[in-house]
């Protein structure tokens, strides 16, 4: 029977600890000292004020505000055009009052742009009309094949669709979508902007990253036997190649999200190349350790209690994992 992941082994008679104890090693050191830190930091968070990011409470670390339940009207657990309609004008209400939602000006002048100096990014251009029939399909290469560049069409009911994810980022919102992949439709698809830094620091107009709910209103719902997708804009990489590598990588010796790439069409005009990375949810569990069952830690933030958590989390991993199941974590 595997022993517990102790400082010093334990045996079963009563007698001094202090005697039966071998040397702390200077892994376990490390250990103690980075989760006295990550202790010490989730103390003095539980203390603080509720998540401020720019602009105030809808920040990019601040939760999801639940307002489908406020506007669901026909009770129907999603919200329709003339639900979200009426939504979105609570949210621009609220904005302009300085409520939920509503962000700062950065010194560009910009809305919600990019803070810093001042500095523009590029404008965006329109992209090129793609048709389903212009695309090469995959129809037997698996959602996440290495090799495979596949084209993803995205058809909104709504012309300002841009603007409607953005209005409702900061919510439980998702917009309805028909979804095209190798030839095959997908129809009520829930489609979200997701990400911090990936969509606060990227205008209108740019490419940002967004998030896929094949099962967003048909539980049984999938594509290639996924329900989620992340395509992500790879922001502050511009080889787009950081995350396709950390999986090449990682994957040779731990269980880690699948990445390759994929094309981006969005009602009929091209928006590039987005990395396309596995959701590290339940299924993500069953695929690497053959039940749903078990933790999945996710850690949020920048701060030193922060850092000094994932340390410790990873030496654990690094140390114990060969003697017990323990699940992957990810760290945003």
């Amino acid at each position: 029977m595997n022993r517990p992941f102790l400082p010093f082994p334990l045996k079963a008679s009563r007698m001094n600890l202090l005697t039966q104890a071998r040397p702390i090693s200077k892994t376990n050191v490390v250990i103690f000292v980075c989760s006295l830190f990550a202790l010490l930091g989730f103390i003095a968070k539980s203390h603080a004020q509720p998540p401020q990011g720019p602009g105030g409470p809808g920040g990019p670390n601040a939760p999801d505000k639940e307002i489908v339940k406020d506007f669901d009207v026909d009770g129907d657990g999603v919200l329709n055009k003339a639900e979200r309609k009426k939504a979105r004008a609570m949210l621009k209400k609220e904005a302009q009052s300085g409520g939920f939602g509503g962000r700062r000006r950065g010194r560009g002048g910009r809305r919600g742009g990019p803070p810093g100096g001042g500095a523009e990014l590029v404008k965006g251009k329109v992209g090129k009309r793609v048709l389903p029939e212009d695309v090469k399909n995959f129809p037997d290469a698996g959602l996440y094949a290495p090799a495979t560049l596949r084209t993803i069409f995205i058809k909104f009911e709504n012309k300002d669709w841009e603007k409607e994810l953005a209005d409702f980022k900061p919510t439980d919102v998702e917009i309805p979508a028909e979804l095209t992949v190798d030839g095959e439709t997908y129809p009520n698809v829930g489609v979200s902007f997701r990400g911090a830094s990936s969509f606060f620091m990227i205008p209108e107009g740019l490419k940002r990253s967004l998030n896929l709910s094949m099962d967003f209103m048909d539980d049984d719902q999938k594509l290639y036997g996924y329900k989620s997708l992340n395509l992500l804009n790879c922001n502050g990489d511009p080889s787009l190649m950081s995350s396709f590598l950390y999986s090449h990588i990682a994957r040779q010796k731990i269980a880690a999200p699948k990445v390759n790439f994929v094309n981006v069409v969005i009602n009929g005009r091209s928006w590039g190349v987005y990395a396309n990375a596995q959701q590290f949810n339940k299924d993500f569990l069953k695929e690497n350790y053959g039940s749903k069952k078990g933790s999945r830690s996710i850690v949020f933030g920048t701060t030193p209690a922060c850092w000094s958590a994932q340390l410790a989390w990873l030496i654990f991993c690094k140390r114990a994992r060969p003697r017990y199941r323990i699940p992957a974590f990810q760290i945003y």
